[in-house]
């Protein structure tokens, strides 16, 4: 068991990144570290540095990639919400039928 790390800047960014080459093998040690209960530091510096460069990808987006994320996003992750909306709509449709 590791007790102690300090991570680098291009750890932490291959761990926020999915677009880098090591996210994936950095996020699973990330995940092994925090289960084994290790501590990790970062420094101040770096914070710094990693505020800049998500500042500057920020920067970088226009209302037409902010809106493909955002419908990307809810097709993936809320396209049940539609079906069981639907589901539950005609089932009180179907209930009110009955009482008015």
């Amino acid at each position: 068991m590791v007790n102690s790390l300090f991570f680098d800047t291009n750890v932490v960014l291959d761990i926020i990144d999915a677009n880098r080459d090591r996210h994936e093998a950095t996020l699973e040690m990330w995940e092994y570290l925090v289960a084994e209960g290790s501590d990790i530091f970062i420094s101040e510096d770096m914070l710094n540095t990693v505020e800049k460069m998500i500042d500057k990808r920020l920067d970088e987006l226009t209302p037409k990639i902010v809106k493909e994320i955002v419908q990307d996003f809810m097709k993936e992750h809320l396209g049940w919400l539609v079906v069981w909306g639907g589901f539950f709509g005609g089932v009180i449709g179907v209930a009110s039928s009955f009482f008015i």
